[in-house]
């Protein structure tokens, strides 16, 4: 059995605004408390793409997941392809972020992730699927709250 999550987020803010925004290693540090949990580790600007090691906050259970992501930007599809390796509690985990235009001056992002937990792992997909949801939806709240932010700022 493998784990899937697929959620979205609705941004008052011009897609390209969003993406530019989104997409930035400023919001990378964003996602966590210390601004510590999102390290550039490499970049690779010829496929446009950049290596993070990341540090989760303690979940729910109090463990943190540590483990590196490689994201690639396609500006021109506005879509990121992320894959996350290094924790040996995951048999693959690879996400999909698409940016889309919306009606009213709008924009989204939805995540698509999917992966699958070893046998050994400290908790089997569905709950790793709750951790990885959670944490999605955090960290598109805090994308969305940061451009809205910016976009009235823009404004005044």
């Amino acid at each position: 059995m493998a784990g899937h999550i697929d959620t979205h987020v609705l941004i008052g803010a011009p897609l390209e605004l969003t993406w530019r925004l989104a997409n930035t290693q400023e919001n990378d540090r964003r996602h966590s408390p210390d601004g510590k949990g999102h390290e550039l580790v490499a970049e690779d600007p010829a496929r446009n793409a950049r290596t993070l090691r990341i540090v989760t906050p303690p979940d729910a259970g109090g463990r943190e997941w540590s483990y590196f992501v490689e994201r690639i930007l396609d500006p021109e599809r506005h879509t990121a392809y992320a894959r996350r390796w290094g924790n040996p509690h995951f048999r693959y985990s690879v996400a999909l972020w698409v940016y889309r235009e919306e009606p009213g001056g709008r924009s989204s992002i939805r995540s698509v992730q999917d992966f699958e937990m070893t046998d050994d792992a400290p908790v089997d997909d569905d709950g790793m699927a709750e951790i990885i949801l959670g944490g999605t939806r955090r960290a598109l709240q805090h994308t969305k709250e940061f451009v809205e932010a910016e976009a009235a700022a823009a404004t005044v």
